[in-house]
């Protein structure tokens, strides 16, 4: 027989966690549901260059790395345990990547690919200046990416159709999302 006072704790704690969920902006609502769930998260970041806002920093993945070789993206990465949340993961990455400090970061959404089983947080950021540097990892000596470029998004995607990062197209409009069932 369950205990009467159990069951009205359970009750409370469950109501107490949607309590807290309706209060969320949408945003931290998916971040806390997916951060749960068996979804890998990533984080990336359209960086404009300063001098000319309508150029975007792409970068090209390296011969070294172990797959996707050639494909332009932005720079971003997984989430990890010590990352606060995806935008400080973006801007970490951004650092390491490209040694960029940028500001002004705000998130231009998520997109959810349920064939990866993965969610790619989006920010936009402003390049405190444009002088890149593509470093090699200090602990494998590989180096992620051989080489970058200021371009608009738009002519990225007809001139490199097919060898740009589909997280990338869909954040920057150029790919629909496909209709899924809503979480």
């Amino acid at each position: 027989m369950w205990n009467p006072v159990i069951i009205s704790a359970l009750i409370v704690m469950l109501l107490i966690t949607v309590l807290e969920m309706v209060s969320m902006n949408p945003f931290d609502q998916a971040w806390t549901f997916l951060k749960s769930g068996d979804y890998r998260q990533a984080a990336g970041m359209a960086i404009r260059n300063r001098v000319h806002p309508s150029l975007v920093l792409w970068l090209r993945r390296s011969p070294e790395e172990d797959s996707m070789h050639g494909l332009w993206e932005l720079p971003g990465g997984k989430v990890e345990e010590h990352h606060r949340d995806p935008q400080h993961t973006a801007e970490e990455e951004v650092m390491e990547e490209c040694g960029l400090p940028v500001s002004n970061v705000e998130s231009i959404g998520q997109h959810i690919d349920h064939d990866m089983q993965k969610v790619y947080h989006g920010f936009t950021g402003d390049a405190e200046h444009s002088e890149v540097t593509l470093p090699r990892n200090p602990e494998t000596g590989v180096q992620e990416h051989d080489k970058y470029m200021w371009r608009d998004p738009e002519s990225m995607f007809e001139t490199y159709e097919g060898n740009v990062s589909h997280h990338a197209q869909y954040l920057l409009g150029q790919q629909e999302e496909p209709e899924q069932e809503v979480f």
